[in-house]
């Protein structure tokens, strides 16, 4: 009685094997043999992060891998349709992705991403840092050494705040070195002190230091 009791268990489990396979075969055909995985940006700044992913299906289990030393090696707890890595230092990063659904598996094609240096450096300068009331304030931003195009945001100092001034710009060169202006109307007496923020394509940012402090004078009597 024990044998046939375990034969109709063992004729059971197969029978359940069978049928999950078969609704395998039917909801989760094979996956190609090449997931496309596509990114946002090939370049991005050091100390960004990038973003890899491929389109989700539920039948599908997901493990990403890192070249490291010629080995791809398997990222911790990257088992997901997509992957945010670390901030990455200046370098240059190659990833894949391995595919599974449990009937068969297949492998990404291979992104590499490069960190680049913050090479980002800005210039600012007025026409004149005095003025009388009334007059007219000329700031002039300058960027360098960065991967153009560039954007540009000026800044106006209120109280312990930054607030933007004017609209965002944006400079296209193909030397790495352009110019920006900013003019404002100064009508009351005071103190006005003014920056820029600029980014480049690929990510990088730098504000403009020292900040611009212009002086205006009441009109002579």
């Amino acid at each position: 009685m024990r044998r046939w009791k375990l034969k109709n268990l063992q004729t059971a489990i197969e029978a359940l094997q069978d049928r999950v396979e078969e609704l395998l075969r039917l909801t989760c055909p094979c996956v190609p043999p090449v997931a496309i995985i596509t990114t946002v940006s090939t370049t991005i700044c050091a100390g960004s992060t990038a973003q890899l992913l491929t389109t989700p299906h539920s039948c599908n289990t997901y493990q990403w891998q890192q070249l490291i030393l010629g080995v791809w090696t398997d990222i911790s707890n990257a088992t997901q349709f997509q992957y945010i890595t670390d901030g990455l230092i200046v370098g240059e990063y190659t990833y894949r992705l391995i595919i599974s659904n449990g009937r068969c598996a297949g492998t990404s094609n291979e992104i590499t991403i490069a960190a680049v240096a913050n090479t980002l450096l800005t210039y600012d300068s007025a026409d004149d840092n005095e003025i009388c009331a009334g007059g007219i304030a000329n700031m002039h931003s300058e960027t360098i050494l960065g991967i153009p195009p560039y954007y540009v945001q000026f800044q106006h100092l209120v109280g312990l705040n930054w607030v933007n001034v004017g609209l965002p710009r944006t400079i296209v060169s193909g030397t790495g070195s352009d110019e920006n202006y900013y003019s404002d109307v100064l009508t009351a007496e005071g103190v006005y002190e003014y920056r820029f923020l600029v980014a480049d394509s690929v990510g990088c940012t730098a504000i403009s230091d020292p900040t611009q402090a212009i002086v205006v004078n009441a009109d002579p009597v």
